[in-house]
């Protein structure tokens, strides 16, 4: 470790990846391809997904190469996720909002109960600071 580099916590790991890279040469593929990765979502950019999905073998680890034949059979959806801005987290959220209040009235109470407490949530005037009301898919930031 370089003594400059004691006040520079990005410096240390920089140069701790680096020793592990020299001692453990194999976790260079895995590594430049997780970078390679997350620089895809980060970027939304496609043509990486398309790299992976050409070369699955350039990063010379079995199990990358599996991680990519996965990749493949979900290109369509992956692209698609790379390509809109849209999410459907409002309603992911409104569906564990439902199975949470079910297990807590498991039980304890008949359907109505539960419909009124399903409604009463649907049905709420969204203010400005609260618009996660909304059960339809949105479009994300």
């Amino acid at each position: 470790m370089y003594a400059g580099c004691a006040a520079y916590p990005d410096c240390q790991k920089v140069h701790l990846l680096n020793a592990i890279n020299n001692l453990y040469p194999n976790t260079k593929g895995v590594y430049g391809f997780i970078q390679l990765f997350r620089e895809m979502i980060k970027e939304k950019d496609e043509s990486i997904l398309h790299y992976f999905i050409r070369c699955p073998k350039s990063f010379g680890h079995r199990d990358i190469t599996s991680f990519i034949d996965k990749l493949k059979e979900e290109k369509d959806s992956i692209q698609a996720a790379l390509t809109y801005s849209y999410t459907n987290s409002v309603l992911e959220g409104n569906i564990t909002r439902l199975k949470m209040i079910k297990r807590q009235l498991y039980g304890r109470a008949g359907i109505r109960l539960l419909r009124k407490r399903l409604m009463f949530r649907l049905y709420e005037i969204p203010s400005k600071a609260n618009k996660r009301n909304s059960l339809f898919i949105t479009k994300s930031a």
